[in-house]
């Protein structure tokens, strides 16, 4: 027999052992077309989600950041043993408490090294804002690692005022007649 014949004869006995088999190829292929048409065509839709919230992320992390700058008291809002506000801070407690939106009247504390004098400050401040609100509540007073960058209102009293003591008398350039050039 000739290798040709018993590898027909092979495939014979195989085919007649083996359930017949369906070729579903064109009903798969198919239904992967309109698999693939459907998701081309919603195709921004299923990842815009995870986008839009990895693109708003970096920005309303920036808004909680200028809300915790904007409500710091510094070294310069208490006197200078550091346990009572000046009248500055007060002024700025009082305006966090009344003008800034209701989820934002959280007041951060600027850390000093010593912890007994942030706990008087912080103490100070929830004081002044019993007295200050009519409801009596006390607010979110928190330290932060943050520093101010104002200065005292003396500092820039005295440099304005130094500005404009230094500052030449206005005058006219002299007129010039005819073609100089």
């Amino acid at each position: 027999m000739s290798r040709a014949t018993r590898l027909l004869g092979a495939s014979l006995l195989v085919l007649s052992i083996c359930p017949a088999v369906q070729a579903n190829w064109f009903t798969d292929w198919w239904a992967g077309m309109q698999r693939d048409a459907a998701k081309n065509r919603d195709w921004p839709m299923h990842f815009s989600d995870g986008d839009r919230a990895a693109v708003e992320a970096p920005f309303q992390q920036m808004a909680v950041n200028g809300w915790r700058r904007q409500n710091l008291l510094g070294a310069h809002h208490f006197t200078p043993d550091g346990a009572q506000l000046t009248q500055a801070g007060e002024r700025k407690v009082h305006w966090i408490l009344t003008q800034t939106p209701p989820q934002q009247r959280t007041i951060f504390i600027e850390r000093t090294l010593d912890p007994t004098l942030n706990a008087r400050r912080i103490d100070a401040v929830q004081q002044l804002a019993v007295r200050s609100m009519p409801t009596g509540e006390l607010p979110a007073v928190q330290e932060t690692h943050i520093v101010t960058e104002g200065r005292p209102a003396a500092t820039v009293d005295r440099t304005n005022t130094q500005f404009q003591e230094s500052m030449p008398k206005p005058q006219l350039a002299p007129a010039r007649f005819g073609l100089d050039e």
